[in-house]
């Protein structure tokens, strides 16, 4: 049984009336008043009303923060739940930075020497098989020339594959850091 109004002006206002009280009202007021609406019209409207409430209770705020640290906001929670706490985050992160970085130091420096034990190493090896060629060959043997020329070739070949292998290097890092940029 619907009961209307009979000016339908009056029914506009009472919907209005009707919105503006329940969109500050909770879920629980608006399903009584659901179980209460005499007719479909306003079952349909507080229907209306409780899906938009819930829809906003259902937000959900996500944010995204990247990084070795805790967002600003984290941060001000840890030092509410123990003060300091960000201090020592942050003491943290620096420790763990200076490691890093000593460690990469290490690193390099050992690369370096062992590049350069390589280079000294081949060196000394292509020098004594040329030296060790021409004292063959002096003292007459056939194959002291061939070994010396075999000591020259490596050193040619290691020089020239070195060099290229550097400006590959080189040219494959300016093109990253160009990408990076």
């Amino acid at each position: 049984m619907d009961i209307k109004p009979e000016n339908p002006r009056d029914d506009n206002d009472q919907k209005n009336k009707l919105k503006t009280s329940n969109s500050v009202k909770d879920v629980k007021t608006l399903l009584k008043e659901l179980e209460k609406a005499p007719n479909p019209e306003q079952k349909q409207e507080i229907e209306q009303q409780i899906v938009a409430v819930t829809q906003v209770r259902m937000s959900v705020r996500e944010s995204l923060f990247s990084g070795p640290l805790p967002s600003p906001d984290q941060f001000l929670k840890y030092n509410q739940v123990l003060p300091g706490a960000a201090d020592r985050i942050l003491t943290m992160a620096e420790k763990q930075m200076a490691h890093r970085q000593s460690i990469e130091d290490k690193v390099v420096v050992s690369n370096t020497r062992n590049s350069m034990m390589g280079v000294i190493s081949a060196f000394i090896l292509a020098l004594t098989a040329i030296c060790g060629g021409i004292y063959l060959a002096v003292i007459g043997h056939s194959y002291g020339t061939l070994l010396s020329l075999t000591g020259l070739g490596s050193l040619i070949y290691v020089f020239i594959y070195g060099t290229r292998s550097s400006r590959k290097e080189r040219e494959e890092k300016s093109k990253t850091s160009q990408k990076d940029k």
